[in-house]
């Protein structure tokens, strides 16, 4: 089954799930999401999605810290001015994957990487201890290779 097929047949029991038949949906032509693993977002989006539908916990990690914005200050006449923000690092375990995977059992670390992007040297760190736990940590490119990692992990189950 091709990549864009395996995403389409996602697609189609997202919209079973909202409707009580195939045929209600064909009918009435109820909105859908598309998912597309183009995008490390999208691909994330379509991973959750999956386990929604197959059972087991899909967890986002979140590892990028935030910027705050600096203040507005009135300046007489001139009206508002607004002074530098700050970014403030991350609380969270740098480097770690982007998904936390747990199904039967088995802890899966799952890190999306799309085009050129390339592990860090912190996201090399935290995959070896993983492994070291005895958890299984990969690199996920697109929705198929997913998929085939998912099989293997888990046996082919659906």
């Amino acid at each position: 089954m091709t990549n864009l097929a395996k995403l389409t047949e996602l697609e189609r029991l997202e919209r079973l799930a909202k409707c009580k038949s195939e045929r209600e949906v064909e009918v009435f032509g109820m909105l859908y999401t598309r998912h597309s693993d183009k995008t490390e977002r999208g691909l994330i989006k379509a991973i959750e999605a999956w386990f929604k539908f197959h059972g087991g916990i899909c967890r986002r990690i979140h590892t990028q810290g935030r910027f705050l914005q600096g203040k507005k200050v009135g300046t007489g006449m001139y009206g508002l001015k607004q002074l530098p923000g700050k970014f403030i690092p991350t609380t969270g375990t740098v480097g770690a994957a982007d998904l936390s995977i747990l199904k039967n059992g088995i802890s899966w670390e799952c890190e999306i990487k799309i085009g050129k992007d390339r592990q860090s040297t912190k996201q090399k760190e935290y995959q070896s201890n993983v492994e070291s736990q005895g958890a299984i940590y990969t690199i996920v490119h697109n929705f198929n290779e997913f998929i085939e990692q998912y099989n293997k992990i888990f046996g082919g189950d659906k």
